[in-house]
């Protein structure tokens, strides 16, 4: 992965982290399989656009 598409799930990960932190601590916020559910899927939408940009790298490559 590139360092932008790594810095991106690294936000991601600090972003939910915090909603952890705030639902250990006991203050109301989502639920834990929310939080760590919306995280995943974020993640995931992100590995999607890394291997769809690595794809279309490739396929440039291959056409030259």
């Amino acid at each position: 992965m590139e360092r932008n598409e790594i810095q991106s799930v690294d936000k991601i990960i600090e972003e939910y982290k915090e909603e952890l932190k705030k639902l250990f601590k006991g203050e109301k916020v989502k639920s834990f399989d929310k939080i760590t559910g919306e995280a995943i899927e974020k993640i995931k939408n992100e590995l999607k656009k890394a291997a769809e940009e690595v794809t279309e790298e490739e396929n440039k490559k291959n056409r030259i």
